[in-house]
């Protein structure tokens, strides 16, 4: 495979990848369509505590990569997306899959019960 192909596959690879993430216009559509969470649940999928989580999303933030918004000075709304990918890079692929196992697990927990 020459290096032009192997360039256009790279790019079809991260196109799609693009496509699949959700629109996310500000917080308020995160937070509607599920991708953003408070400390506790963040805590939750990433199976640590919400000060640990709060204390990432800060340095995160500080390097340029947030993980969420920091609210009032108090309140962060993490995007599980970006947690989820923050997982991956820094404990692997199998933290990120159980992860997003827990992340799974919460929003089936959160859903309203149906009638």
């Amino acid at each position: 495979m020459d290096e032009q192909e192997c360039i256009a596959r790279a790019l079809e690879q991260i196109t799609a990848q693009v496509r699949q993430l959700p629109p996310s216009n500000d917080w308020v559509d995160a937070y509607s369509t599920g991708d953003a969470v408070n400390s506790d649940a963040a805590g939750f999928i990433a199976d640590v505590s919400s000060a640990t989580i709060r204390r990432r999303a800060t340095e995160a933030a500080a390097c340029g990569k947030p993980l969420g918004i920091l609210i009032a000075g108090s309140i962060w709304l993490i995007s599980k997306r970006r947690l989820i990918n923050w997982i991956r890079d820094h404990e692997g692929e199998h933290a990120a899959l159980c992860a997003t196992t827990r992340a799974t697990k919460l929003t089936q927990m959160s859903a309203p019960l149906q009638a």
